[in-house]
């Protein structure tokens, strides 16, 4: 499993021109999923981006997670985390898991991050998504499990 985590200021997800989750003051989450990912690996990387550290305490020092401040967490899905290109131009997608069990995954990741925090919106796995996004910072980190 790979998420990339950026802060962002305010995030806005649509499909079909329809906006499907809207944010302010968090983190927008994209989230890749890759052979032998399983439920105990989405557990504890949810675990690790609620407890992450990253945002700024009243001294400008990374002290606070998002839990800390109540912040929202847009989660989307998104296969090309495991894009190749280390063999060519053209990226290779083998590495991603595929598409009707990336979905199951997505959804136990959604599940258990609403089980144990409220401010979760999440995008639509398969779709099209246009993602309006004011990042903050910009902060970005990259975790796998």
């Amino acid at each position: 499993m790979r998420i990339v985590i950026q802060t962002i200021e305010h995030a806005i997800l649509s499909v079909d021109h329809t906006i499907k989750a809207s944010i302010h003051n968090g983190a927008i989450v994209y989230v890749g999923f890759t052979h032998g990912d399983d439920a105990e690996k989405v557990k504890k990387m949810v675990d690790k981006l609620l407890s992450l550290r990253i945002y700024p305490d009243d001294l400008g020092k990374t002290n606070r997670s998002i839990q800390d401040f109540q912040g929202s967490i847009l989660l989307v899905p998104n296969f090309t985390l495991y894009g190749d290109v280390s063999a060519s131009r053209r990226p290779s997608f083998t590495p991603a898991l595929p598409s009707l069990m990336a979905e199951a995954m997505f959804q136990s990741f959604i599940d258990y991050a609403h089980s144990i925090y409220p401010n979760i919106e999440h995008g639509v796995f398969g779709a099209d998504m246009h993602i309006d996004v004011a990042h903050q910072g910009p902060f970005t980190m990259v975790l796998e499990a």
